[in-house]
């Protein structure tokens, strides 16, 4: 049995169970779905595995890059001689020491 749907289901289709722009919808989602495989299936798996080992090293890349940014804030940020207390509780005040240089 597939699971494509027949001329009588679509007509029996009501505003109730699905409508036709339900329909139309689901049509299209298979498409694109069934596109989708038909264009995976044209690429090599050696291809698809260096696209991968090459989204990886960007995603590594961009880590390094942010650890990168963060590390110079807080140097910046110890710098000034800004003191945040960790773990302080909501509502509580805390004085900030800064240094006159």
């Amino acid at each position: 049995m597939t699971d494509e749907t027949t001329p009588q289901d679509e007509e029996n289709m009501t505003e109730e169970n699905g409508g036709p722009f339900d329909a139309f919808m689901d049509h299209q989602r298979r498409a694109f779905e069934e596109m989708g495989k038909a264009l995976d299936s044209l690429i090599p798996e050696s291809f698809k595995g260096h696209a991968q080992s090459a989204f990886k090293e960007s995603i590594e890349g961009y880590r390094k890059l942010f650890n990168s940014a963060l590390d110079e804030i807080n140097a910046a940020v110890e710098r000034t001689g800004l003191s945040f207390r960790k773990g302080q509780e909501a509502g509580e005040e805390e004085a900030v020491e800064v240094k006159d240089e």
